[in-house]
């Protein structure tokens, strides 16, 4: 099944899961996503397969199409015979959508939609050691799909508290899982209490060896796994060097590493049998070797000898990070061979009870039996915990893609700033848009929360057509078609599957998707807006004018953060009493605190200086004039550029300093530059995430915008102590007006005159209480989420 193929399935998915009704007695087993059979869902079809019990049931088990003649070797060897499924085909939507039970050890595609009534039991693969979820080190911003699986659940499996707090805290599932959680035996780990399987001592002539199993952890390091490799088949070398005949090395290594490794190189070394589950293998060990692999909290119940291998502990723990220190374990710690091979012939010298208590509590050799007991019948004694709910109203928040731009810096200052005793706070994006701006996740409040979006929008080939082609069409005006409604409630119950959100706020203001999408919500909407958008639609065309129309006369708000943006508002929406003025939060003491760190660049940032030529002008007594702002057209960089020009005509000690986050103008902006006689006066820098430090060496900001939402960097320049000025603008005009700020005819020369008019001295700072400003802002905000009567009652009062 090619890609092609694979792709067209999924496009039928909505289709086959609206048609297909829930068969009862149905079971779909998935393990890894099909890719490797093993585990607790193994021990899981065993039981289903084995126990009379269960025979009036149906038992699907799901295989990606590679994996197929493993499973099947397996399956055979085990006698067991459920009926396979491809991942991904025809086929496997018609049972995801119509098993009545779904069991997965990871997560179904993310496609997956839960039909009330579908029952899921999530039985994770392994008590984790490395970093899950959002501490994972490289993949926080994506764990959407993962999440999603976990709070549609109906049951979670976790055989230890310490998992389950973690699992609850790091995927975020407070307040909104309402799934049970099930404190209880790992099935996997009932083999550990049961007698060794002879006939695989007998198969491999394994009477009287030693046996000492070797699992280490798969690193997967995109770019070094030709290092992994060679340094696995040097440490192989040398350990069967020093075993001896009694001793046998067994190796279970990724199926990457494991097909390039010949081992009839070696003499007391050999791969763990593949016709056999893993911990069937397992269990016939003596000891266990292994690293930062979830095994070592399993093979406990074994009371065998456990030594952990970490050569590359430093690399690794920075890379992945870890939940717990090594050191607080109770097993031998070794980081060369001839350490390990110590440790192989020393006899095991530690107290385990205390690890066992706490990570294996549960495990008794009957978890499987009992679980599925209680699962399918409801019989026998489950320990089930629920996920804690605080009964507090939720919020979700559309955060666009977190660039280093005015939206985020206004959501981060919002959300720091909201009161999370009323509301529990989501920001939501989509994975693949923020990928190269993740970071800035790691900058939200403790207390706010998020829920990533991925995956491919469930709709038929017709539907997607049909969408492509409304969004290129900017005349196409029928949003509001039943079709729209069916696309977009799926995807928004794909997502966030049943979430009950009292808000939904579209703070971004911008993404033909997510504006329509947010539409329906079946909730208080809120959309935002942040410019003037007459002006977006004409020099940016990054808005589509007839989903402007649908958006601001379909959510139940539209948030202006500045009166002058209602009147061009007002030309696509047709009711004035749908707009509410919620100004941008300021936070002053973030950009004070920024202002006095060390000027540094970020490891994305380009310029046309280097960092210490940069210093050595801030650090001079010439002027210096800056503006911060994305590189695009409506910034007017270019005039502000030429405006500079013709000063440094007749003055040579200026400097124009141009700082922006992102857009797609930053190189013609230096080439323009270099054109001019000033060109060595002129710094040009793009993303820097703390601009404040340049700013508070400066001596003049400019806001030389041909049109602006609000102009947040003007309030910012101001906190620092800088003279400011505008052009005459919407958005930044009633605040420059409140103050008292210059405003300049939006022209080269009205820029020009304001530049000389700092220059004279003849431009102050503006005198702005900002503690007073966000105490107002904030009002604002919550009055955004009252009912209508308290925001008119407000409007009048002010």
């Amino acid at each position: 099944m090619n890609k092609y193929m694979k792709y067209y399935n999924k496009t039928r998915y909505l289709s086959i899961y609206e048609k297909t009704p829930i068969k009862e007695k149905t079971i779909l087993l998935e393990s890894q996503k099909g890719k490797n059979l093993n585990g607790n869902i193994f021990y899981i079809l065993k039981e289903l397969m084995n126990n009379k019990e269960y025979e009036s049931y149906k038992v699907f088990l799901s295989v990606d199409e590679k994996s197929v003649n493993k499973y099947t070797l397996l399956l055979k060897q085990y006698s067991l015979n459920p009926e396979l499924v491809i991942v991904e085909s025809v086929k496997y939507f018609k049972i995801l959508s119509s098993a009545q039970y779904l069991i997965t050890d990871t997560s179904f595609i993310p496609n997956f939609i839960k039909k009330e009534g579908q029952i899921l039991l999530n039985v994770w693969h392994g008590t984790p050691l490395k970093n899950l979820g959002k501490k994972d080190h490289s993949g926080f911003h994506a764990i959407g799909n993962i999440q999603k699986n976990f709070f549609v659940a109906d049951y979670l499996l976790y055989p230890n508290e310490y998992m389950m707090n973690h699992m609850i805290e790091d995927y975020m599932l407070e307040n909104i899982c309402d799934a049970k959680c099930i404190l209880h035996g790992y099935p996997r780990n009932d083999v550990f209490f049961q007698s060794k399987k002879q006939e695989i001592i007998d198969k491999y002539h394994l009477n009287q060896k030693e046996i000492i199993a070797y699992m280490p952890t798969w690193r997967g390091v995109v770019g070094h796994i030709q290092d992994e490799i060679s340094t696995l088949k040097n440490i192989l070398r040398k350990i069967d060097q020093r075993l001896n005949e009694h001793q046998i090395l067994m190796v279970n290594l990724h199926p990457f590493i494991n097909d390039v490794i010949n081992y009839d190189e070696f003499i007391h070394i050999m791969p763990f049998p593949n016709e056999y589950e893993t911990y069937d293998v397992l269990n016939l060990s003596d000891q266990l070797i292994t690293d930062y692999s979830s095994v070592f909290f399993d093979y406990a119940n074994t009371r065998n000898k456990i030594i952990l291998f970490t050569y590359d502990l430093e690399e690794y723990q920075r890379d992945r990070g870890l939940y717990i220190d090594l050191e607080s374990l109770p097993f031998p710690i070794v980081n060369n061979v001839e350490n390990l091979v110590k440790e192989i012939n020393s006899s095991k010298e530690y107290n385990d009870e205390e690890f066992l208590k706490m990570y294996c509590p549960y495990d008794n050799g009957m978890a499987t039996s009992s679980l599925l007991k209680y699962i399918f019948y409801k019989n026998g004694k489950i320990n089930v915990v629920p996920v804690y709910n605080n009964q507090k109203q939720n919020i979700l928040i559309y955060a666009g893609n977190l660039a280093k731009n005015g939206i985020t810096t206004a959501l981060f200052n919002l959300l720091k700033n909201v009161d999370t005793q009323k509301y529990n706070y989501y920001i939501t994006f989509n994975s693949s848009s923020v990928k190269n701006y993740k970071e800035t996740l790691l900058n939200l409040p403790d207390n706010v929360r998020y829920i990533p979006m991925l995956g491919m929008m469930n709709a038929s080939l017709f539907q997607k057509c049909f969408l492509l082609m409304s969004r290129r069409i900017k005349s196409f005006k029928q949003f509001d078609l039943p079709l729209f409604d069916y696309i977009f409630k799926n995807e928004i119950k794909r997502c966030f599957g049943n979430i009950p959100f009292s808000h939904v706020i579209q703070y971004n203001g911008y993404d033909f998707k997510y504006e329509l999408m947010f539409a329906r919500f079946n909730t208080e909407r809120i959309i935002y807006v942040h410019s003037n958008m007459i002006s977006e639609i004409k020099e940016r065309r990054n808005q589509h004018p007839q989903v402007l129309k649908y958006a601001y006369n379909h959510y139940d708000k539209v948030a202006i953060v500045t009166e002058d943006m209602r009147e061009p508002t007002l030309t696509f929406c047709h009711d004035n009493n749908r707009i509410y003025v919620a100004k941008n939060i300021i936070d002053y003491k973030k950009i004070l605190d920024f202002s006095y760190k060390e000027i540094s660049f970020d490891q994305d940032t380009q310029s046309n200086i280097s960092l210490e030529k940069l210093n050595q002008i801030l650090n001079t007594d010439d002027k210096k004039f800056v503006t911060v702002g994305r590189f695009s057209s409506e910034k007017g960089h270019q005039r502000l550029i030429e405006s500079f020009d013709e000063l440094y005509k007749e003055k040579k000690n200026i400097y124009l300093i141009i700082i922006g986050g992102h857009g797609e103008m930053f190189q013609q902006t230096i080439d323009f530059a270099d054109t001019l006689t000033s060109r060595e006066n002129i710094i040009i820098i793009k993303s820097v995430s703390n601009p404040y430090a340049i700013l508070k060496k400066c001596d003049y900001f400019v806001l030389s915008s041909f049109y602006e939402g609000f102009g947040l960097v003007l309030a910012e320049a101001n906190i620092l102590g800088l003279p400011v000025f505008s052009t005459n603008i919407p958005g930044p005009r009633g605040f420059m007006e409140k103050y008292n700020g210059l405003l300049v005819d939006n022209s080269k020369q009205g820029i020009i005159d304001g530049m000389q008019l700092m220059l004279d001295g003849k431009v102050s700072v503006m005198d702005i209480n900002f503690e007073e400003y966000n105490q107002e802002a904030i009002k604002e905000f919550e009055l955004l989420l009252s009912h209508d009567e308290k925001v008119k009652e407000y409007e009048n009062n002010k």
